[in-house]
């Protein structure tokens, strides 16, 4: 655990959400968070908009960029515990509701905007 802390900290940003390794052993123990380092992988690949809990979509939903160009889309929101919104367009037909720990919600983009 402590060498893929130390290894991913920086590169998928999870020493901003876990400041210290012993603190990421510790939430890892009690869950798997496979789901959540996907997402902050995403996120800082830019295929997942993060915005704080104070942000609002609407201000950077035009920011949001869609990967699926010849498809058509919905929003969705990924549902992480922590003070963060993290959202992505996916294929419109895409029915997941959760990636492992973290679950997936349809946003409704009319009441968005």
């Amino acid at each position: 655990d402590s060498s893929f802390y130390e290894k991913y900290k920086k590169t998928i940003g999870i020493g901003q959400v876990w400041f210290l390794p012993q603190e990421y052993e510790e939430e890892n123990e009690q869950k798997n968070l496979l789901g959540s380092l996907i997402v902050f992988a995403l996120t800082v690949r830019d295929y997942i908009l993060q915005l704080d809990y104070k942000e609002d979509l609407e201000d950077y939903i035009d920011n949001l960029k869609n990967f699926w160009n010849v498809s058509e889309t919905k929003l969705v929101q990924f549902m992480l515990e922590n003070d963060q919104n993290y959202y992505a367009w996916v294929p419109k037909e895409a029915s997941i509701p959760n990636m492992y720990e973290v679950k997936i919600e349809s946003v409704d983009v009319e009441e968005v905007l």
